[in-house]
């Protein structure tokens, strides 16, 4: 399986995707200092000011998680390639799954890399400029690093919905659409919480949904042509 993700990472060019990460990072430090210096006056915290990366991140990683899904997976379908592929002695299922994981990987890497470099450049900041209110703390140090896995790990899951949703009809704009209504049921469920993040419940109930689509897709799709 390693040995498969190694070659898809040489073949598919990856690198390609770091000038997203750079941009992303970017505009989360602009909206962040754009957060903390609003014109309501309020004195913002933290975990407030640090949720600005979530909302950005939402968006980029999740659409990028399809896209990937669609160049690397999907379109090969669309173009006849995969069935290249599937005439070497591979097993098949392992070669998608290879794909999946190599992508969902780089993803998580992605997010996590963007949550430590915007969070030094939050801390940095407010140590210089005092921008949040409060003193920067080893719980707050603790809850930075909680939200950063808590959503490369849901975003990852919702990424894994758009793969499940464009297999099912091998379809490029479908896979990228459904990853736009997946950031809107996210931010519809964690807004109906108090603290307006993730619970493990909510975490798990999309993972679970998560694998029960791959299990399906790799039961009954993967060989199937449109």
């Amino acid at each position: 399986m390693l040995h498969l993700m190694k070659l898809e990472l040489k073949k598919t060019h990856f690198q390609n995707y770091l000038l997203i990460f750079v941009i992303t990072v970017i505009m989360s430090m602009f909206f962040m200092a754009v957060s903390v210096h609003d014109s309501s006056g309020k004195t913002h915290t933290f975990a407030e000011t640090f949720r600005v990366i979530e909302m950005v991140s939402a968006f980029v990683f999740i659409i990028l998680f399809s896209v990937l899904n669609a160049s690397v997976i999907i379109s090969e379908y669309n173009s006849k390639t995969i069935w290249i592929m599937f005439a070497y002695p591979i097993n098949r299922q392992k070669l998608i799954l290879a794909k999946l994981l190599l992508i969902t990987v780089l993803v998580a890497v992605m997010i996590i890399a963007e949550y430590a470099v915007c969070g030094s450049f939050l801390v940095y900041a407010d140590k210089m400029y005092n921008w949040v209110e409060g003193d920067f703390q080893i719980s707050t140090f603790r809850y930075m690093i909680s939200r950063a896995f808590t959503t490369a790990i849901m975003f990852c899951i919702l990424g894994l919905w758009t793969f499940v949703a464009g297999m099912w009809k091998k379809s490029v704009p479908v896979t990228i659409v459904s990853s736009v209504l997946f950031i809107y049921i996210r931010q519809i469920a964690v807004a109906s919480t108090e603290t307006y993040e993730e619970t493990v419940w909510m975490i798990l109930a999309a993972g679970i949904l998560a694998l029960a689509g791959i299990w399906y897709i790799f039961k009954k799709k993967i060989m199937e042509a449109e």
